[in-house]
């Protein structure tokens, strides 16, 4: 089986993720890129990761840029043409875990074919070069392009005028957003925005559960807002001046509505109430930001987004930019009210549901695919999963990649309807696994 996801590798570290992995990693990288650009984020396994990854990197005949801790949508300006770039980061997972995540020049990540050549050479199906003496890579240091990347930001988003506490989650941001917000005119005040172990005060996914003091604390200060970020940068996460945890859904619709973007590309599981602010097309793709922005460059299309919290703006890069986004809703909160901009919104009762199962999950595919394929349905997308579009609402049955489990979610325009949803595909489901 390969250790290759999406858009790379991640693992425990000492487990799945050691510095001799991450050497061939970088000697199968520099095998097939002769410029790459290699960032961090705060983890303490991070240094000892990248400098395995470099050293693979020089030992193909790669030159390296050694960017250093920075967040993921700053680091990929670093990238140079005909190059990539290497992040050494699990941005939502706890401090035992790590990966090594690509980038195209772009800010794209690595499509399959480039995630397959990859994989072919680092388990030497395909040749590796090894560079000699006299053309070994070399290591050269710089500053990450943080002023580039705020420029960008400020001349897109304008001037702010509101509070904005942010939580940067004590990772990668801390460098960025609680300075880039202040410039633009917000008033900022900050939690967690120092990079440190001893100073993780929460677990870096910015979900509504890890951000109650952050909620606290946006409740104590009237008319402020609150923005908080993952460990790289590429998610995001927003309280409304109610203390009100806003989900990925609802910054979707929020950003596509506040942008007067077209069209929009966003995954299978995304809510059908971007339906309804885009008057153009909404292209759904498999659940992951690669699928997202690869789908946007196919089409042409300029904004992107997923209820994971990532958004990503093709006028910028095609990488996810949590920084972006933050300033943007900053942005809609200096031009009124942040809650009462989400209240006009569509937003409809969302569930979900698990169900384990015993046995092969292709098997467990085949009978899943061939019983939903006879239920009456208005349409069905066949894409990472099944979802299953009624006049009302919809529901999407997706096999987890990791576990022996089966994932449901369900959207309805009322309560009962959507629990009505939920309950016809645990039922399916369920008379599939036994």
């Amino acid at each position: 089986m390969t250790i290759f996801g999406v858009s790379g590798v991640s693992g425990i570290v000492g487990g799945e993720i050691t510095p001799e992995l991450a050497m061939n990693i970088g000697r199968a990288a520099g095998t097939l890129y002769n410029k790459v650009a290699v960032s961090r984020d705060g983890k303490r396994s991070g240094s000892m990761i990248s400098n395995a990854l470099m050293a693979g990197l020089c030992s193909a005949g790669c030159s390296v840029t050694d960017i250093g801790i920075c967040p993921l949508p700053t680091s990929v300006r670093a990238v140079e043409e005909g190059g990539c770039g290497i992040m050494v980061t699990a941005p939502n997972n706890p401090s035992g875990f790590n990966g090594i995540r690509f980038s195209n020049h772009d800010g794209s990540s690595f499509s399959a074919k480039q995630i397959e050549e990859l994989r072919k050479i680092f388990e030497g199906t395909s040749p590796v070069r090894r560079a000699k003496h006299d053309s070994v890579g070399i290591i050269t240091g710089r500053q990450p392009p943080i002023r580039e990347h705020m420029k960008m930001i400020m001349n897109a988003v304008g001037d702010l005028d509101c509070p904005v506490i942010v939580d940067c989650g004590s990772d990668s941001t801390s460098l960025i957003t609680p300075l880039l917000l202040a410039r633009m005119g917000a008033d900022v005040t900050t939690m967690n925005s120092n990079i440190g172990k001893k100073l993780i005060r929460r677990p870096p996914e910015p979900s509504e559960t890890n951000l109650k003091d952050l909620m606290k604390h946006v409740r104590s200060e009237p008319g402020s807002i609150g923005i908080a970020h993952d460990g790289n940068g590429s998610r995001v996460a927003a309280i409304d001046e109610s203390g009100r945890y806003l989900s990925g859904n609802t910054l979707i619709t929020l950003l596509a509505s506040y942008i007067k973007a077209d069209s929009v590309v966003v995954p299978i599981n995304a809510t059908m109430a971007v339906d309804e602010i885009v008057k153009g097309d909404v292209i759904r793709t498999g659940v992951g930001d690669g699928r997202v922005s690869e789908a946007m460059r196919k089409n042409e299309i300029s904004f992107g987004g997923e209820p994971s919290g990532t958004f990503i703006f093709g006028n910028a890069s095609l990488c996810p930019d949590g920084i972006y986004a933050a300033a943007l809703i900053a942005g809609i909160a200096s031009d009124g009210s942040l809650r009462q901009e989400v209240d006009e919104l569509p937003n409809y009762p969302v569930g979900y549901k698990e169900v384990k199962f015993n046995g092969e999950k292709e098997d467990i595919a085949k009978r899943i695919d061939v019983k939903i394929s006879s239920t009456e349905h208005e349409s069905l997308l066949k894409i990472d999963g099944w979802r299953v579009e009624m006049d009302d609402g919809w529901y999407l049955v997706r096999i987890s990649g990791s576990e022996n489990k089966v994932r449901i979610i369900a959207e309805a325009r009322d309560k009962v309807y959507m629990n009505c949803l939920l309950e016809i595909a645990e039922d399916l489901v369920a008379s599939c696994v036994r």
